[in-house]
């Protein structure tokens, strides 16, 4: 009876394991099938993440480029109407609106950058932006009252904004991974 019992255990576990495999089987499918569903969800993830930074990158490069360019045009729109001022003993209405151009294009810069410039480039843009304005306010007291001197001006131009100019610059490309 050992033996029979034995059989009927044997014949049932078979028949109990060919009926559970399809859906062990279909059960171990489904989990590969997710796993391999969230690792690809992962990837996509990771690559609009990744497309993101890239593009928050070329944004801030693009921005410090340009906020570095104008500020060299309006300084040195700035220095040429001191130069012309010697030569023609005068500052044209022709020099003053070059160097109101580019003032008003590194403006127009600085204020679209300030919502995507780090805090520790703002402080830098901000005194630029000021030397500059006190640049311009020089020329244009020059243009329409004679004072100050070409010479405060120059200085001006050689000291402060050249300074603000040279020390942002740096910091740029240091945030940037450009130098260390």
């Amino acid at each position: 009876m050992d033996g029979a019992i034995a059989s009927v255990i044997v014949a049932a576990t078979g028949v109990v394991g060919t009926l559970l495999s399809p859906v062990l089987a279909q059960r171990s499918m489904a989990r590969v099938a997710r796993t391999t569903a969230e690792a690809e969800q992962l990837g996509r993830r990771e690559e609009r993440e990744e497309n993101v930074r890239i593009s928050a990158f070329q944004e801030k490069r693009q921005v410090y480029a340009e906020l570095n360019s104008l500020a060299r045009v309006a300084r040195n729109a700035m220095k040429d109407s001191v130069r012309y001022y010697h030569k023609k003993g005068e500052v044209t209405e022709g020099d003053m609106s070059l160097v109101t151009s580019a003032r008003l294009a590194y403006q127009e810069c600085y204020d679209n950058a300030q919502m995507i410039l780090p805090d520790h480039i703002l402080p830098l843009a901000s005194r630029l932006n000021g030397s500059l304005a006190k640049g311009f306010h020089l020329i244009k007291s020059l243009a329409t009252q004679g004072t100050p001197t070409p010479e405060e001006i120059r200085d001006h131009c050689e000291g402060p904004i050249l300074q603000m100019v040279t020390e942002m610059r740096t910091a740029m490309r240091k945030d940037l991974g450009v130098s260390s």
